[in-house]
């Protein structure tokens, strides 16, 4: 069972969307306001557009696999899986280091 809350971002000022279910909050969506759910939609208003979204992509329902992460620092995963019941697993890889 999914919920949404929304509220204004402090920072910005921009409306803000927090989708989530029984288990946590894992769907944000700024500058987004207005959310009703249809079907197995998510459906909103972001600036003079409506839009939708499946509530099980906000949820992270679909990720089944592994997947490749940019590369934006040494420390960032290479890969992560996650896997049915929430967990994931990440594998940050030994970088080579030149001694002096």
């Amino acid at each position: 069972m999914a919920f949404s809350l929304t509220g204004q971002d402090l920072t910005t000022n921009q409306s803000i969307i927090f989708v989530g279910d029984e288990e946590a909050i894992l769907g944000v969506l700024p500058g987004a306001s207005s959310p009703t759910f249809s079907g197995d939609s998510l459906l909103f208003t972001e600036g003079a557009q409506k839009r939708s979204v499946k509530t099980a992509d906000l949820l992270g329902a679909n990720l089944r696999g592994i997947y490749s992460l940019p590369q934006t620092s040494a420390s960032t995963p290479e890969y992560i899986q996650i896997f049915a019941d929430g967990r994931a697993m990440a594998d940050v890889p030994r970088r080579q280091h030149s001694q002096r």
